[in-house]
């Protein structure tokens, strides 16, 4: 099995809401939105955490992101209305090529 259908699977798995319920706790206050943290490897410098935050400011449904390129994180405030955890993990995949 390739990476690509890997990532592709673990992906559609994200979308479930009882897999993204783990990761993620409403935001108060804001019907519908929710709040979740990312791990991401591969950022060495302050260019590339704003090259994330835009990747994923990007991403459907995505309303907020701050970054943290010295721990690695990534915080999320977004709408399962308009996208899901798949879009993120898409967007990241495109920033690391």
């Amino acid at each position: 099995m390739s990476a690509a259908t890997v990532d592709t699977a673990f992906a559609a798995v994200l979308d479930e809401r009882a897999e993204w319920e783990r990761f993620s706790r409403p935001v108060a206050g804001r019907e519908g939105c929710w709040e979740s943290y990312l791990a991401v490897t591969g950022m060495h410098c302050a260019s590339c955490a704003l090259a994330v935050e835009d990747a994923l400011l990007r991403a459907p449904g995505v309303e907020n992101v701050q970054v943290n390129g010295a721990s690695g994180t990534a915080r999320l405030v977004w709408s399962p209305r308009h996208g899901l955890p798949s879009a993120w993990v898409g967007a990241l995949c495109r920033w690391r090529r």
